[in-house]
């Protein structure tokens, strides 16, 4: 990823999101603190847990999770 500048709403969708997705390792590989992340973000209900740092590897993380989170949900539904 490059350093490039995001904006306040980090839209996992975009072509940044994506290329961290593209590039993610297997789930075996993924570290705990982001498969936490994935599982503590189905029970947000505060506006402040959605913010996200300006660092590559946070926003990374975040990403990450999301997709993650996504597949859990899919999943069981």
């Amino acid at each position: 990823m490059s350093g490039e500048e995001y904006v306040a709403v980090l839209n996992p969708f975009s072509e940044a999101g994506k290329e961290v997705v593209k590039d993610a390792p297997s789930f075996e590989s993924l570290s705990n603190e982001i498969i936490d992340l994935a599982v503590e973000r189905v029970g947000w209900e505060d506006s402040s847990d959605l913010m996200v740092g300006f660092d590559v590897e946070e926003i990374r993380k975040e990403v990450l999770s999301f997709y993650l989170m996504c597949q859990g949900i899919a999943s069981v539904s």
